[in-house]
């Protein structure tokens, strides 16, 4: 027997997710979102296991969560680490799976309410943008008058290779003292010309 083995986190991190991601009960993940409001040590956990589901309800826990977490980290030199592991998950890229048309459009409706702070705007956005369509990616020009969504609704169009924005990298790459974060966004484009 492997001595660093964890049996609970084989159980939770591994076999529990799997399964549920394949055939989940609606009150299944009602009870699990309940058990991590109750109990807040089993957060982590618990998130681990529903960042494997693709239902509307826990693409949306989700994003609430990772919201949470900027807002927290806000200021300080924190990142959010679950971010990547969320990304990872329904990236296509990195060998995840494509959210579902349902989930995405639970993401679209929290995103695009305005009445909402900015953090669970900006998570619901990247969430819904790690797969867009060619569709998608034409209509997120209307979003640079959007102070919230703005600079992230640039990066969505940089990834997907949209030329058409490279002038609004331009600007970026050139403005202010952090403009040199914008570097990386120019990957997929041509900078050239």
């Amino acid at each position: 027997s492997d001595r660093n083995s964890n049996p609970r986190w084989d159980i939770a991190g591994y076999s529990l997710p799997w399964g549920l991601s394949r055939r989940l009960e609606p009150a299944t993940l009602t009870y699990l979102i309940g058990l991590a409001k109750r109990h807040r040590g089993l957060k982590h956990v618990i998130g681990t296991i529903i960042n494997h589901i693709d239902t509307p309800e826990a693409i949306v826990w989700s994003a609430k969560r990772l919201a949470a977490i900027d807002r927290q980290n806000e200021g300080t030199r924190r990142i959010n680490l679950w971010r990547s592991q969320v990304d990872r998950r329904w990236s296509t890229e990195y060998g995840g799976r494509a959210l579902s048309a349902a989930s995405r459009e639970a993401l679209a409706r929290r995103w695009s309410n305005r009445r909402l702070n900015k953090y669970d705007r900006e998570t619901a956005f990247r969430l819904w943008a790690i797969t867009p369509s060619s569709e998608d990616v034409a209509a997120l020009p209307q979003l640079e008058a959007d102070p919230v969504l703005a600079d992230e609704a640039l990066k969505a169009r940089l990834s997907a290779g949209d030329e058409s924005a490279v002038p609004l990298l331009r600007q970026r790459l050139w403005a202010g003292d952090r403009g040199w974060r914008w570097w990386y966004e120019a990957r997929r484009v041509s900078l050239i010309g």
